[in-house]
C-alpha cells in the first residue's frame, strides 16, 4: 500500500530538514513524500531539491496561493491509496506509518480515516494530546476536542472528493473535516506518533489579527451550520469553541505586550462563558497580568 505524504512550506528552510527527515527515518519504506513550496523566497527551494534525489521525494514549486491552494496541489499530485499531510514546523516518531498501515492492515480498510495521537511538544517538554473513543460518533467528540488533519491518512478517494477552501486562512482543516466527518468514518489509533512541536512562531499565532478573530468567529457559526451538523453536535460544544477563540487571541496579545487589548478581549469572551470555562479564564486571566 502506498501512502502520499503532503508537506506544505512556505519561507521555512531551516526548519524543513527537521520534518523531511522524519519522514526519511520511517520504518516503512513505501511512501512518496510531495514538497509543495508555496511561493518561499528563501532559500527553501535548494534544501526541498536536494531531498528529492531521493526517487520517493517530489519538489514542487507554486506561486504564494497559502496552505489549502498547497493542500490542493499536493492531493493534486498524490498517488498514493491514503493520503496524509505534515506541516513543515512538525514531524513524524519513526513507527508513525508503521503503526497506521498495520492497523489499516488489521482493519481490512474498513474505515475512510486513520489517527495517530498527537504528541505536544513544547521545549523539552511533552504532553498528549486527546484521543477519540471509537465506536461513538466522532463529529461531536472532534467540536469538543479540535484538531487537525496532522497524524491522520485520509483515503485518497474519500479527500479528492473535497476541495480544501483556498479563501480560508485559519480554521481551514476544521471546516473541512466537519464536511467529511458528517458522512466518512474515522478509526482511532491509541498511539501518540505524530509531534506537534508548539512555539512562538506557529501559523495559528503569527497569522491571527482583530480580522482573523472576527473571521474565525465567522467560520465556527459556518461550520456549526453546515446541514447536519447541528443534529449531532450540542449548541455547547459550539460555545465552548467561540471562547477558545477569544482567550487564545487574549493570550497571544498578552504575549506581545498588547496588555490592555488582550483585557477587552478578555472580558468580550464573558458573554459566552459558562462555568466549565472558569478554569481557562483564569488562567489566560493571569496569563494577562504576567504577561507570560
Amino acid at each position: 500500500m502506498l501512502t502520499s505524504l503532503i508537506l506544505p512550506t512556505h519561507n521555512r528552510a531551516a526548519l524543513l530538514p527537521r520534518a523531511v527527515q522524519s519522514v526519511l527515518n520511517q520504518t516503512v519504506r513505501s511512501w512518496e513524500l510531495i514538497i509543495v513550496d508555496d511561493g518561499s523566497t528563501d532559500n527553501t527551494r535548494e534544501v526541498g531539491a536536494s531531498f528529492a534525489r531521493d526517487p520517493r521525494i517530489r519538489y514542487h514549486y507554486q506561486d504564494n496561493r497559502q496552505l489549502n491552494g498547497a493542500r490542493n496541489t499536493g492531493v493534486a499530485l498524490a498517488t498514493g491509496e491514503y493520503i496524509g499531510f505534515l506541516d513543515d514546523d512538525d514531524e513524524f516518531l519513526p513507527n508513525h506509518l508503521e503503526v497506521l498501515k498495520q492497523t489499516i492492515q488489521d482493519d481490512n480498510g474498513q474505515h475512510d480515516i486513520y489517527r495517530s495521537g498527537e504528541i505536544l511538544r513544547r521545549g523539552e517538554k511533552d504532553s498528549l494530546a486527546h484521543n477519540y473513543q471509537n465506536g461513538q460518533d466522532i463529529l461531536p467528540q472532534y467540536w469538543q476536542h479540535v484538531t487537525g488533519m496532522f497524524g491522520m491518512l485520509i483515503s485518497a478517494e474519500v479527500i479528492k472528493g473535497y476541495t480544501f477552501n483556498e479563501d480560508h486562512l485559519l480554521l481551514d482543516d476544521f471546516y473541512w473535516l466537519n464536511q467529511v466527518l458528517l458522512s466518512a468514518n474515522l478509526y482511532q489509533i491509541d498511539a501518540h506518533t505524530a509531534v506537534v512541536n508548539l512555539h512562538p512562531d506557529q501559523r495559528s499565532t503569527t497569522y491571527l489579527t482583530d480580522k482573523l478573530l472576527e473571521q474565525n468567529i465567522s467560520r465556527l457559526a459556518q461550520a456549526y451550520n453546515i446541514p447536519g451538523v447541528p443534529e449531532r453536535v450540542p449548541f455547547e460544544s459550539y460555545r465552548q469553541q467561540i471562547v477558545h477563540q477569544y482567550l487564545h487571541y487574549s493570550r497571544q496579545l498578552a504575549r506581545d505586550g498588547q496588555r490592555l487589548k488582550a483585557l477587552k478581549t478578555w472580558k468580550e469572551s464573558l458573554s459566552y462563558t459558562r462555568a466549565q470555562n472558569t478554569r481557562e479564564l483564569m488562567r489566560t486571566l493571569v496569563m494577562i497580568g504576567t504577561g507570560r
